[in-house]
């Protein structure tokens, strides 16, 4: 079965087909993953050598004709005790400290037992899956 022709295949045929592309992205995936991870680990090691020798010449950047390597700094900030948190942004107004987001499904238990949350656009839209056949959920 070749994809092109998919209006005019039988339900069954379309679920053959679907089942045997997302298989087949899955393969060409791994195997990209595959090749990519001995590319990946070569940067990375450059990357390393490169800000190690920035630090030792107490440089910022290196600029070549090939190309320019300069340090840079990332960062990351996660929640250690959300009580504490809480307590913090609420007594001192620190708001800007939060994302503006609500908890999906939060809402969907609200509105499962009749309730309605001032100030949230709820959305579902149908949607259609395709599972081989005898397979669990989560395949």
């Amino acid at each position: 079965m070749e994809p092109g022709h998919e209006v005019s295949m039988t339900v069954e045929d379309l679920i053959a087909l679907y089942l045997q592309l997302r298989e087949e992205k899955k393969r060409i995936e791994k195997v990209h993953k595959a090749e990519l991870a001995p590319i990946g680990e070569a940067m990375e090691k450059i990357e390393g050598i490169l800000a190690a020798r920035a630090k030792e010449a107490g440089v910022k950047s290196f600029a070549t004709s090939a190309g320019t390597a300069f340090r840079g700094h990332k960062s990351s900030a996660s929640v250690a005790d959300w009580e504490v948190l809480l307590n913090y942004v609420i007594e001192n107004g620190a708001f800007e400290l939060l994302h503006r987001a609500v908890s999906k499904e939060a809402v969907e238990v609200f509105l499962n037992e009749g309730k309605t949350v001032p100030g949230v656009n709820y959305t579902k839209i149908e949607t259609i899956q395709i599972r081989k056949k005898g397979a669990k959920v989560d395949e």
